[in-house]
Formats: C-alpha cells, structure tokens, sequence
C-alpha cells in the first residue's frame, strides 16, 4: 500500500483526525520523515542497502490504551512484574544475533525494551526485533506466570532518520441517545457479547474468532431458527442482500472479495483461511500458529476490519428480521 502524507509540521507533535488514522481499530504504520535543508533525503523509501535501525518498545502489566499514539516513551513510560536485582542497572539478553538492552523504571521494573537490529528495510528490522523478542517474552511468561504485553514499537533508521510506528486506530467519543438500553433483544445477547469481547481484545486472532462466531452464530442457529419460526406463523421473511462492503480499508489480497456475497466470504475466506489456523492451532502448510510471529499478527490483523464490517451486516440484517417477524406477527390474519 502506497504511503499517504497526512501532515507536515515544526513543532515536536502534531493533531491527526480520525480519518488520518483510519477505521476505529484498525492496523496502521506513521511515518515520521524529516525535512532538511543540507540535503534532500531522497531514497528513503526505496534503499535496500542494509544498515543499522534503532527500535525500542514499552513492556507493560497490561495492554496500553490505543489512544496515546506518543513515539517519545522512556523507561518511565512502561512496567512489567520482573524486578531487577538492587545491583542491576538494565538486562541484556540476546537472541541469534539481536542483543537487547532491557532498561527500568523509577520502581526498579524492566520497562523499555531497546535494540540495534541490521536489516534493508524497517518492516525487516521491525520483524526481526518484535520476533525475537517475542520468543524471549513468551518463555518468561511461562517460566514466571506472569502477563507481559508489549506495546509501541518504534523503529528509526539510522541513515535517514525516518521513524516508523505501528498502531491500532484509536476509538472515539460517540454521543449516546436516551432510551438507547430499551432496544436489546435477549436472544441477540451472546452475539453482543462475542463482538464487545472483539474490540476488547488487542489479539487479532481473538478478535477475528468472535466476529467470525457471530457470522457463524447468525447463519447455523439464529437465522435458520428465526425462519422456523416464522413459517409456524406462515410468514415469509424478507431475504436481505449481504455483500463485502466496498468502504472498508482491505489488504490487497481480500478485495476481490469487495461485492461478492458475505456467506462465500465466510465459507472460503474466513473459515478456511484463519478460522480453521485459530480453531486447529495449525496453518495450511501443516505448520503450527505463532501467535509471536510480526507477519502472521500482520495477517490477521489485515483481515479484522473485513470481519468486523461483515460481523456489522450480518447482526443487523438479523435485528431487521426480528423487528419484521414481530410486525407481521401482530397483522390481523386475512
């Protein structure tokens, strides 16, 4: 995907929109590129010669709020539950050839993460880091029973001083009408559970199960049901359209998919693709699922927001359904 300059600025911050960002949720990279005067800076985008990319990342107890998009974190900024021995200034741990410089906070925790990584793009680099370390995060985990989440992952090259930073689109403040409470339908209560637990999740393996569940729960049990019920009253419900919605930010691979029928979405897409990889713990190549790895993460991140629009059509197509039965059922009978 080509880059898309949103802003320029003088100053150390700059405010982004919403549509600077993207779908509430959804998976972005900003690009933060200096201006010179000494110098033009052309060829940052397309050198491949390798070289050296600065990346550091915050270690916290929990996941970080997706509002704070801040590339300028200390030690200060992160936390986790190891604590470095009184004589312990940082750690330094190393896998393959990456060696990691792990520093702490004020209380003593190990907190930011930093490393020199060889690479001949950032999104190698990037890779590398976030992979390693992850290996290194997940065994700790394990060995001390205790969560560790890592968050805001900054790389710089060194050679043009360009910064990039993956992120989450944040969520905004939506108004919220009265009476808003008096329209829920108790048989549409696990489905709003599944997709609270979706954008709750900073998983993107989790969140694309839930929102699959729900297209899964709508077309095996409710809808079928739904329909039983109205042929007992001798209604014909209306069948609705459900197509991939074009105004959804796709990864090259799925827009093909953008007009096609949601249920082939699901059967072939989505069931074969990433829920069969989630549900199996294993890949169509027979290998197993790491959660860990930077390019499977980015593969299902890719398809969340395709999830989550369809997951939106399908629930509501279902909520018309339930509101048409109801109406049709109080008409006198001819």
């Amino acid at each position: 995907m080509a880059n898309r300059q949103i802003g320029t600025t003088t100053e150390n911050s700059i405010r982004l929109s919403q549509a600077d960002l993207g779908a509430p949720g959804s998976h972005g990279v900003l690009i933060i590129r200096p201006i010179f005067k000494s110098r033009s800076g052309e060829g940052w985008d397309t050198d491949r010669e390798r070289r050296t990319f600065s990346l550091s990342a915050i270690l916290s107890k929990s996941p970080l709020s997706s509002q704070d998009l801040n590339m300028s974190h200390t030690a200060a900024d992160g936390g986790s539950f190891f604590i470095a021995p009184k004589s312990a200034a940082h750690i330094e741990m190393g896998m393959d050839d990456v060696v990691f410089r792990i520093l702490l906070n004020e209380r003593r925790e190990y907190s930011l993460v930093e490393a020199d990584v060889q690479g001949s793009t950032w999104r190698e680099a990037s890779d590398r880091f976030v992979g390693q370390l992850n290996k290194i995060l997940n065994h700790l985990s394990y060995q001390f029973n205790v969560p560790i989440h890592l968050n805001k992952v900054v790389s710089k090259d060194s050679k043009y001083e360009v910064q990039y930073f993956e992120y989450f689109s944040p969520y905004f403040p939506v108004e919220l009408p009265s009476g808003i409470g008096n329209t829920v339908r108790s048989e549409m209560d696990p489905l709003y559970a599944l997709y609270r637990e979706a954008i709750n999740s900073t998983s993107p393996h989790y969140k694309m199960l839930c929102l699959y569940k729900i297209m899964e729960g709508v077309f095996r049990t409710l809808r079928p049901n739904l329909r039983k019920r109205a042929r007992a009253k001798g209604i014909t419900l209306s069948v609705p359209d459900e197509m991939v919605p074009p105004d959804v930010e796709f990864s090259d691979s799925l827009k093909p998919w953008i007009g096609k029928s949601i249920t082939d979405f699901y059967g072939k897409i989505l069931t074969r693709q990433f829920r069969d990889a989630v549900a199996h713990f294993v890949l169509r190549d027979t290998t197993l699922l790491d959660l860990g790895s930077p390019s499977q993460n980015r593969s299902f991140a890719g398809v969340v927001q395709a999830c989550d629009a369809c997951a939106r059509i399908v629930l509501r197509n279902h909520e018309m359904s339930l509101v048409e039965l109801e109406q049709l059922a109080d008409l006198p009978q001819s």
